[in-house]
């Protein structure tokens, strides 16, 4: 009567060792998910740091520039020479076009700094939901192995020992007279594994 009950414990064992390694699985995955979305929210901070910078970038040359234009208005003044009319009108409107050339450039420059971070983002959200999605279905993959080698175990022990507990002769398939047909060369053991042996 022991032996049926070692094949139980042993089915047991095996589908609790399963369910415990499915949800360590599944836990790690759980953990490593936060661990994505958490880094996932200071890239986004960091691209909308990066558009900020450039902002400020922009709005520190802003100041700079009309400080230039505005030096350079009075002395064309201090000079005698209005700055509404010909070379002097001229050259300021190019200084004004150069200028905001630049300030273009600069938000530019931020805004694809902040483009490639939000890039990143999305690329590390895409793979952080496959990784999540392959350790689920490895988690409960590894559960139902659990299961089905636990069920295997339990069948081999009830297929050797049956309901009485002792072991049951398992010989070959002997018939009377061939088969028909190419069943002839069939290997029954091969095939089934075992059969009780016919008596004559």
């Amino acid at each position: 009567m022991a032996a049926p009950l070692i094949y139980a414990a042993i089915a047991g064992l095996k589908l609790l060792q399963g369910v415990q390694q499915a949800n360590s699985i599944q836990r790690q995955a759980e953990l490593q998910k936060e661990l994505d979305k958490f880094n996932i929210e200071q890239a986004e901070l960091d691209a909308f740091r990066a558009e900020q910078q450039g902002y400020t970038e922009q709005a520190r040359y802003q100041s700079a520039i009309d400080a230039n234009l505005a030096a350079g208005r009075t002395a064309y003044i201090a000079a005698d020479v209005d700055p509404n009319f010909g070379t002097a009108r001229d050259v300021q409107s190019q200084n004004r076009v150069a200028a905001d050339l630049n300030l273009l450039d600069i938000q530019a420059q931020a805004h694809q700094k902040a483009m490639g971070i939000k890039q990143q983002v999305n690329n590390s959200k895409t793979q952080s939901t496959l990784n999540f999605n392959a350790a689920e279905t490895k988690a409960v993959a590894t559960r139902n192995a659990a299961i089905i080698g636990g069920a295997g175990d339990a069948l081999t022990g009830y297929e050797n020992y049956g309901k009485t507990g002792k072991a049951i002769d398992k010989g070959s398939i002997a018939f009377e007279a061939p088969l028909k047909g190419g069943a002839d060369n069939f290997n029954y053991n091969a095939y089934y594994g075992w059969a009780p042996q016919e008596k004559a």
